[in-house]
């Protein structure tokens, strides 16, 4: 016999719906109640935040959060937000790439039609083999060690990033020598295959500047014969070293010179070891973190923005800014395209403009899929400290991928 559904019971039913709803969705993007609801009540369009190496109660989590939490609170407080929705950041807990790509499968049928990434490891890698066809857009906090491009040569279609190929250096060390006519010769690895990538892309940019431009190759790690190399290279006419070498082999060729007296300049092209590399005082490089972190007054309008829209002080202002720009990005995209579909959202991402970035305000160059321009700084070791010599605009469209 059937039993009689009463009033009562169907109200009960009524009101576990949204608990089982928020249940469902908590444990994958660990939201704050207001997110959930603007979710579940579908004026909310989500936006995926994948954490840095460790995790959201580190300081550079806890930035990225309260960063991102302020651009959102920015938009939900503007009369109409976006085309009348909130985009809501989510921050999901992972336990590795193998949760990232089941939770994948949430996050697309719930219509996120972008994720944020400051992984730089195996998480950041599964999701771009996953997403770089078929979507959501995944944007790069970094993306220095990670080519954009294709097979075909233009990017995959759903892959972004805030920051350059680390070819970028090349483009920054060529310009500095031609500025001050500095001739240079080149010492890589042979046997390490994106120093040579590095080597190959300054040759191109300074062979024809400079005649006779030589590079010097080691043979591997366990070649340390720096000494000749460079005594032949001063007496070719070089004063200035670029070196294509990881930070201890850079700073091997520096005492080396110094110990000899060597009339030449030690420039480090490759991606630094800032502890390592302080150790060479005169040695020079190209970084863009330590130009953010020279910008004082921007970092502090920052600080103050986080702290009268969140109440929150947080740990590492740097990745606070890039946050902020990537959450505006995200934003200003939405605004444009009036939907969170991710197959027409990705052309307005690849062409955002007014992304503020520090003090610099950054457009999206669609033929690279990262910011038109960017400046970065020229960092000289002084006293076993780095301090800022000079800055370069260097464009994405002119860097080797």
């Amino acid at each position: 016999m059937m039993q009689k559904i009463t009033l009562s019971k169907l109200l009960a039913v009524w009101l576990l719906v949204p608990l089982f709803l928020v249940a469902l969705v908590a444990p994958s993007m660990g939201t704050s109640g207001e997110d959930l609801t603007a979710l579940k009540e579908g004026w909310g369009w989500p936006v995926v935040v994948i954490p840095p190496k460790g995790g959201w109660g580190s300081p550079e989590g806890d930035s990225v959060k309260w960063a991102l939490r302020t651009a959102e609170m920015e938009v939900s407080l503007r009369h109409g937000g976006v085309h009348g929705r909130d985009v809501v950041f989510m921050y999901p807990n992972l336990n590795g790439p193998e949760d990232a790509l089941k939770r994948l499968q949430t996050w697309r049928a719930m219509g996120v039609g972008v994720i944020l990434c400051f992984d730089q490891g195996p998480i950041m890698e599964a999701l771009i083999r996953a997403c770089r066809e078929r979507g959501p857009s995944l944007i790069l906090s970094d993306g220095e060690d990670i080519s954009l491009r294709s097979p075909s040569g233009p990017p995959w279609r759903y892959l972004f990033s805030l920051g350059f190929f680390r070819n970028y250096r090349a483009n920054a060390l060529a310009q500095l020598a031609t500025r001050g006519n500095l001739k240079p010769a080149i010492i890589s690895d042979r046997y390490d295959p994106d120093m040579e990538s590095g080597t190959e892309a300054t040759y191109r940019l300074l062979s024809g500047r400079f005649r006779g431009l030589r590079a010097f190759w080691l043979m591997g790690r366990g070649d340390v014969n720096f000494r000749y190399r460079l005594a032949e290279a001063s007496a070719d006419g070089a004063v200035v070293i670029v070196s294509w070498l990881d930070s201890l082999s850079s700073v091997s060729l520096w005492r080396t010179a110094k110990s000899y007296k060597l009339p030449v300049e030690i420039w480090h092209a490759a991606p630094p070891n800032h502890q390592i590399l302080k150790e060479a005082d005169g040695l020079l490089y190209v970084d863009g973190d330590l130009l953010l972190a020279s910008r004082t007054k921007e970092l502090n309008d920052l600080r103050w923005k986080i702290i009268r829209t969140t109440r929150r002080e947080v740990r590492d202002l740097v990745m606070a800014g890039k946050s902020y720009a990537m959450g505006v990005w995200v934003i200003r995209a939405h605004e444009t395209a009036g939907t969170n579909r991710a197959d027409v959202l990705v052309s307005h991402l690849a062409s955002t403009r007014e992304v503020p970035l520090l003090g610099e305000m950054l457009s999206i160059n669609p033929v690279t899929h990262r910011p038109l321009k960017r400046t970065f700084g020229v960092i000289r070791v002084s006293g076993k400290a780095p301090s800022l010599h000079s800055t370069l605009s260097i464009t994405s469209n002119s860097v080797e991928e």
